[in-house]
């Protein structure tokens, strides 16, 4: 029984990490959309405030604003943003914080994209 999908998946990436893109992460890279496991598997912190991706709980009045100063205060540089996916607003993956992307979009230049859906945003100078 395990025989046919280990034969079919033997070798191929796992499904948790984005390959392009995971080995640069650092300290100074913010993941918004991303699956925050990339953290742990490349074995650095966040950057604080650590907010998961829950589109919910971005909404909570002040949040988002702790989100920007975080980004102010650790000065950092990179931000990987996932293209967000369809369905209910509030589901994983579909809701893109309005104000942090604003933020973002005057203060970081779009970069790369890579084949994962996933925009690298660097900070301006």
């Amino acid at each position: 029984m395990v025989a046919p999908i280990l034969s079919r998946n033997w070798g191929l990436a796992d499904r948790f990490t984005f390959n392009e893109t995971a080995d640069s992460i650092t300290q100074s890279t913010y993941l918004l959309g991303v699956h925050s496991g990339n953290y742990v598997f490349e074995n650095v912190l966040p950057p604080k405030p650590w907010v998961d991706n829950f589109g919910w709980y971005m909404e909570v009045p002040g949040v988002q604003e702790q989100v920007i100063a975080g980004l102010k205060q650790n000065k950092t540089k990179r931000i990987l943003i996932r293209e967000p996916a369809s369905g209910n607003r509030f589901d994983l993956g579909v809701c893109l914080p309005q104000n942090v992307m604003n933020y973002v979009k005057d203060n970081y230049i779009t970069t790369e994209s890579s084949l994962e859906g996933i925009e690298v945003w660097q900070r301006k100078s």
